[in-house]
Formats: C-alpha cells, sequence, structure tokens
C-alpha cells in the first residue's frame, strides 16, 4: 500500500525524493516476501540474506530522501557503510554465524540511519512545520526499536508486541512523511499565489503610470477584454460599457484601419 501510494504521488508530481521513498517502501516490502519465505517455505540462507539487504537498503534511501526534501547534504559515508553491511551479512550468514554476531552490526547500522534521519526532521521542524517533529520522534523511537532488536528477539512472549511496535512506526513515519509533502505542496502553492497577484497588481500600477493597458483577444469565441486602464483611455466606465471587437475596431482612426487590417491578418495566420 505505501509503495503504491507513494509511486503515484511521485507520478503526479515527479519530485526526486518522493521516487526515492517509493523506492525505499518497495524494497522495505520485499523484506516480508523473503521473510515469509524463510519462515514457511525452507529455511534458506539466500532468503535471509534477501530479508537482511531489504531492510539495509530501504533505511538508506528513506534517509537519502529525507536529506533531499529538507535540502541537507546526504553524508556520504552512509553509502560505505551500507556497502560494508551488504559485505557483513553474506559472509556472517553464509558462515553460519551466531545470531547475535550475525545481526548486531546490521541492525546498529540501521539504529543510526533512522536516528539520523529523526535528527533531520526534528532540526527541520524548527525552522520549518511543526509536524516534522513528530516525525522525527517516530524516527527515532523507530531506530532504538532496532537496536533492541537483536537483544529481545530470543524473548518468545515479546515478538508479536515487538513486531507490533515496528509496524505502528512505519506507518506513522510513512503517513507523515505523505502528510509533511502535502503539507509544503500547499504551502507553496500558496506563496506562487500570492506572488502572482502581487505581480499582477504591480502590473496594474504600471500601466496606470504609464497610461498603457492590455487586452486580450479570445478567438473561437470572438471576446476581447479590456485592463482598467484601456477604458480609462477610452473614457468607459467597465460597469455599463460592454466592449467587443467590433467596437474597438470603429475606434480606429480611418487614416489607420488599412494598416491595422493588414497587421491583425498577419497577426492571426
Amino acid at each position: 500500500i505505501l509503495t503504491f501510494c507513494y509511486s503515484y504521488v511521485y507520478l503526479q508530481d515527479r519530485k526526486k525524493y518522493l521516487k526515492v521513498w517509493a523506492v525505499s517502501w518497495g524494497v522495505y516490502f520485499t523484506r516480508f516476501i523473503f521473510m515469509l519465505g524463510f519462515l514457511l517455505w525452507q529455511k534458506n540462507a539466500f532468503l535471509l540474506i534477501g530479508n537482511q539487504l531489504a531492510s539495509l537498503i530501504s533505511g538508506t534511501l528513506l534517509l537519502y530522501g529525507s536529506c533531499l526534501f529538507t535540502k541537507k547534504e546526504f553524508p556520504k559515508i552512509f553509502w560505505g557503510i551500507m556497502i560494508a553491511g551488504i559485505v557483513w551479512i553474506f559472509v556472517s550468514i553464509l558462515g553460519k554465524f551466531p545470531f547475535m554476531l550475525m545481526s548486531l552490526p546490521t541492525f546498529s547500522f540501521l539504529a543510526v540511519i533512522y536516528i539520523w534521519t529523526g535528527l533531520i526532521f526534528y532540526r527541520h521542524s524548527k525552522t520549518e512545520r511543526k509536524e516534522a517533529s513528530v516525525i522525527g520522534f517516530a524516527f527515532m523511537v523507530w531506530g532504538i526499536h532496532k537496536a533492541d532488536y537483536p537483544f529481545l528477539r530470543p524473548i518468545a512472549w515479546f515478538a508479536p508486541w515487538g513486531y507490533l511496535l515496528g509496524a505502528a512506526l512505519e506507518f506513522i513515519v510513512a503517513i507523515g512523511l505523505l502528510i509533511l509533502y502535502f503539507r509544503q505542496t500547499k504551502d507553496e502553492l500558496l506563496e506562487k499565489e500570492t506572488t502572482l497577484a502581487e505581480n499582477e497588481q504591480r502590473l496594474l500600477k504600471a500601466q496606470k503610470i504609464a497610461k498603457v493597458g492590455d487586452w486580450n483577444w479570445e478567438l473561437e469565441s470572438n471576446a476581447l477584454t479590456w485592463s482598467d486602464e484601456i477604458y480609462r483611455i477610452f473614457g468607459r466606465d467597465p460597469e455599463t460599457f460592454e466592449v467587443t471587437v467590433e467596437v474597438f475596431e470603429s475606434a480606429i482612426h480611418p487614416d489607420d484601419y488599412q494598416k491595422f487590417v493588414l497587421e491583425r491578418e498577419t497577426a492571426l495566420k
């Protein structure tokens, strides 16, 4: 569901961070496929490797997309650590290392990624949007939960609660990122509308000062609209005077009319 939602939003807006987030959730989804295959089908080492790799890569992409969204520089060292983590996953699982030794480095790295991402949004909330503080807090708790996984996994009674907590944090983070994106998009649109309105007022003032106006002729409907300044130039009242193309042409001086017709036909062609 998350992969579909983020992919749909990306196709509508084409922002790079939306694409990175969509890929991240897609990779995270494959983690559960590998996990179910390992639990229900056969205890294959490569299914376990796939599960660990999906967690590692999706976490790194979440951080990368968040850096793009907040316009922060992505720490290049995380790419190197991710590659080292991938190598460690292959070596430790194929080498049949003990669970703690196999999982601790991977989940420690994931904890650092999520906590780092949380700090990015927490700092972002101080200068931009307060919703980011909730996302930042959820990311940091999710990171702590990743760090405690190798220690709490062997406790059978805690496992369902651990999965429940992890799933809740995932959805809080995912929905929160979408809400933050929609809020930012709304603010950008309002800012553009304000800028357009200000520019329109400047244009009207400039026309009044220069005593020039602008007009628009819709060819399909043959409708003509004048700016306020043109009404003033012609001494007409916008409330009572209906402007048409014929009215405009009738106001042209006879000595200029033929030249006007030639220019009009050239423009229409």
